[in-house]
């Protein structure tokens, strides 16, 4: 149940090491956040300093959920190590329009769990049983992608453009 649980509910960290100066890689990084914003950008981030050497991104979907969404957050930290070279930490955290889901699928499955035995129908069961396996699992499974697909994004737009100017 936790390899379940743990791509919906923990946040997902990563750390980035560049050997430049960390106003060069704020500068660079805010290059590519200026070129961002828009569905027909090449670069399709939503992504903004959210003070100092803090940032935020998240990925545009060009779904039509009506106002819900189901991106990931990537938050980042741009430090600078003891020799003077740049580190990001990066964390992610999924969507709380999934984690709504999950849960509000579990819940679905109790009710379901007990009218069936209040109605002792066998069909009851059945429609717990889909809302308790597959509403979770669906739904654990999308954030993953999610957060992979904001994590390409970070690694595509901000790492390559780092690591080619650390050479």
């Amino acid at each position: 149940m936790n390899g379940l649980l743990k791509p919906l509910f923990s946040i997902k960290r990563n750390t980035y090491h560049y050997d430049i100066p960390i106003d060069i890689a704020r500068s660079e990084i805010e290059g590519v956040f200026d070129e961002s914003g828009s569905v027909f950008s090449s670069v399709d981030i939503y992504a903004r300093f959210t003070g100092g050497y803090n940032f935020q991104m998240t990925s545009i979907s060009s779904a039509a959920t009506h106002g819900t969404n189901y991106r990931s957050i990537l938050y980042g930290q741009i430090e600078k190590d003891s020799e003077g070279k740049t580190v990001i930490s990066t964390n992610i955290e999924s969507a709380l329009s999934f984690k709504i889901i999950f849960c509000t699928s579990l819940g679905l499955a109790l009710i379901c769990f007990v009218a069936s035995i209040i109605q002792l129908s066998l069909e009851a069961v059945w429609y717990g049983l889909g809302f308790g396996i597959a509403g979770p699992l669906v739904t654990t499974k999308l954030a993953a992608i999610s957060d992979a697909g904001i994590t390409e994004r970070y690694e595509m737009f901000i790492d390559q453009k780092l690591q080619k100017l650390a050479r």
